[in-house]
């Protein structure tokens, strides 16, 4: 009783065994998830072959479970954990690829391209690219975290080799230091 009190009753959470029901009770929800996305694209299958349709299933970000010491996806810096999320999309003709850097703002322009539409106007509001044609070589994308700029100083830039962070280092936006992650 007296570790409950320190902690707020909150001492649980340093417990391995808690730990581990949450990831099982995670892995069972991602197990259940991943059974009812195979079940909407083996029904909706003829309807992509034959051109009908076009599927796009993502997320905005991962979920860390101690991993490394912390937990939840509010996470004050930016890491793997939370940028490398799924980006399925199922289009007629198009065989699978691995694309080593996208973002949710390469969706719009992507399907424009699919139903041969002018992307140009999606380049216009946004920094998306469509994935089915080779991403510029130079290309990065800039994310932050939870409370940026308030809270959180850094910003990363993120390109397909790894992640670039900015930090404010106390004196304003114009000074900051820089990692490599």
């Amino acid at each position: 009783p007296a570790a409950h009190e320190d902690m707020g009753g909150y001492a649980h959470l340093r417990d391995d065994s808690f730990h581990e029901g949450v990831r099982n009770r995670y892995l069972n929800a991602v197990g259940w998830v991943d059974t009812q996305a195979g079940r909407l694209l083996e029904a909706v299958a003829a309807d992509v072959d034959a051109g009908r349709l076009l599927v796009v299933l993502t997320g905005d970000h991962g979920e860390e479970l101690w991993e490394e010491g912390m937990f939840g996806h509010a996470r004050p810096r930016v890491d793997d954990l939370r940028t490398r999320v799924p980006l399925v999309l199922c289009m007629p003709g198009a065989a699978a690829i691995d694309v080593p850097l996208s973002s949710n703002v390469d969706v719009m322009p992507t399907l424009l391209d699919a139903v041969g539409l002018d992307t140009a106007p999606a380049e216009r509001f946004s920094d998306g690219v469509s994935l089915r044609r080779p991403p510029p070589p130079d290309r990065f994308l800039a994310m932050s975290a939870s409370g940026f700029p308030v809270t959180n100083p850094e910003v990363c830039l993120v390109r397909a080799d790894g992640h670039l962070c900015l930090a404010q280092d106390g004196r304003g936006f114009e000074h900051f230091s820089v990692a490599r992650v």
